[in-house]
């Protein structure tokens, strides 16, 4: 999706890709989108309803946080403290796969990028 907007915005006679991931793309799970629409109802219902913001901030901040979710770094360096605060390089693959095959991961964090790409597609 971000190769065909690079496309239409640049020519080149070369190109070199220096690091890439790959991700199946695949429609959501049906509980994940149900809960999207039903926060996304709830937020749309609820605004400027006199008494309700309450209700609406809730429905709102859980319908980001959804996204907000999905695209939270997955790989991030340990914290370590010696003499002095530091931190202490893990490795990628490891933590990913780590994260992957998690038994607690609910989300997927292909899916926030997936979400991006596609959002970035309809703006351009």
């Amino acid at each position: 999706i971000d190769l065909d907007i690079f496309k239409n915005c640049y020519e080149w006679d070369e190109i070199q890709i220096g690091q890439c991931r790959y991700a199946h793309k695949n429609y959501l799970p049906k509980a994940i989108i149900e809960a999207i629409l039903k926060l996304y109802q709830d937020k749309t219902v609820l605004k400027d309803v006199e008494g309700s913001e309450v209700e609406y901030l809730l429905s709102k901040g859980m319908l980001n946080s959804i996204y907000g979710m999905c695209v939270t770094d997955i790989v991030k360096d340990n914290a370590v403290y010696g003499d002095e605060w530091g931190f202490e390089k893990v490795d990628v693959n490891e933590e990913i796969e780590k994260y992957n095959s998690s038994r607690k991961r609910f989300l997927y964090y292909a899916w926030g990028i997936w979400v991006t790409a596609y959002a970035r597609r309809n703006l351009w």
